[in-house]
């Protein structure tokens, strides 16, 4: 049981959007962390303001990531866009962007899906995330059409959550998120990205369980599956060197 739990330690390590959205970034320390012993981050996520800074030390060895329209997801497409195009001009890879949600409840879905479209173009080639701020939509009907419009313009991944809401990701909404990905016609499959209180090894087990379960064994990699977390890592880490 150990051996199996370090390799799926490891694994997760090969998954994870390392994430620090500190005020005073320690930059070198995150690199560290982001290149260690026992696997290399998918990602690493920091605030815009960061990514030109980041692109310099860490460049190619991981995708840069960052984020637009955060944590508020309004529906300022003008902004966002410029947020976006600002991002990608410093180095970032992939673009996490905050869906409309307050919108999408006031029963403007139009206007949230001309925004995304607006989003996608803006992103060009570079990966697109989309946060449906799960935790904020009123019920798994919410979460279900906010998934669809997502995978309908063409996002590379949906994501739970901001982590900036006391309701981050749960296995009800993650679920309904993998059944619009397996719905949907789209030619290449949308990924996943769960985010929002997750920090233990055990609560990241249950999670890769359900996407492997849903999706199949070939889901267990960065292409389709992610975690985004500040903490994660550490229980990783720990998961890994115990005794």
């Amino acid at each position: 049981m150990k051996e199996f739990e370090i390799k799926v330690a490891e694994k997760m390590i090969g998954i994870l959007d390392l994430t620090d959205f500190s005020p005073a970034l320690n930059i070198d320390a995150l690199c560290e962390k982001a290149i260690s012993p026992y696997g290399t981050v998918a990602g690493v996520c920091v605030l815009p303001q960061y990514v030109k800074e980041l692109n310099a030390r860490i460049g190619s060895k991981v995708k840069i990531v960052t984020v637009a329209n955060f944590p508020s997801g309004d529906l300022n497409l003008y902004r966002t866009c410029s947020e976006v195009k600002k991002a990608i001009d410093d180095g970032a890879d992939e673009i996490d962007v905050v869906f409309p949600y307050f919108a999408f409840l006031n029963h403007q879905a139009r206007l949230c899906e001309d925004f995304l479209r607006g989003v996608r173009e803006a992103a060009g080639d570079k990966t697109l995330k989309v946060i449906l701020e799960t935790g904020a939509l009123k019920s798994q009907g919410y979460v279900k059409r906010a998934s669809e419009m997502a995978i309908r313009i063409g996002a590379d991944f949906i994501k739970t959550s901001t982590g900036r809401i006391s309701k981050g990701a749960s296995v009800e909404s993650v679920g309904t998120m993998l059944a619009a990905i397996r719905s949907a016609e789209a030619e290449a499959r949308t990924g996943i990205k769960i985010s929002g209180g997750i920090s233990t090894f055990s609560q990241a087990l249950i999670y890769l369980e359900l996407v492997i379960a849903t999706m199949g064994s070939e889901w267990g990699t960065p292409d389709h599956f992610r975690f985004g977390a500040s903490s994660l890592f550490e229980s990783l880490i720990s998961k890994i060197e115990q005794d």
